[in-house]
Order: C-alpha cells, then structure tokens, then sequence
C-alpha cells in the first residue's frame, strides 16, 4: 500500500512537471511572437519617421525659398528707388 501511495506521489509531481515545462515552452513562443510584433510596429514607426523627416527637410527648403524671393524682391524694390532718386540729382 505504501509502494503504491508513494508511486502515485511520483507519478503525479512528474506529471506536474511535465505541465510546467510545457507552460514555460508556450510562454516563450508568446514572448517571441510578442516580440516580432512589437519589432515590426517599431518598424513601421521608423518609416513614419524618416517620411516625416524628408518631408520637414522639403518643407524647411520651401520656406527658405519663400524667404528668399521676398529678400530679393524688397533688393529689386530698393535698387529702382535709388536709380529713381540717382536720376533727380
């Protein structure tokens, strides 16, 4: 009777064992799958990023251009009134 209680005792921690080293396996293919989507949303993100960056960089070269052109048009605005006021002298 006792061979047997204790046979039963072994049986069933080995089982147990067993269940746990299966839990841990799943966790881990959870934890990896987790990971290759966390990894992939971080790549999409970077995308975005350097889209943005681009196009902050093509926006910046815009407006230096708008700033250009007024400087140079205020110049052109400058130089016909001093040939104007060269002229009445």
């Amino acid at each position: 009777m006792q061979k047997l209680v204790f046979i039963f005792i072994l049986s069933f921690s080995l089982f147990a064992d067993n269940n746990l080293l299966q839990n841990n396996t799943l966790t881990l293919a959870e934890k990896e799958e987790k990971i290759s989507i966390a990894l992939s949303k971080l790549e999409k993100i970077e995308e975005k990023i350097t889209e943005e960056k681009v196009w902050m960089k093509s926006y910046a070269s815009y407006m230096t251009s708008l700033d250009i052109r007024k400087k140079l048009e205020s110049i052109k605005k400058r130089i016909k009134f001093l040939e104007k006021k060269t002229r009445s002298i």
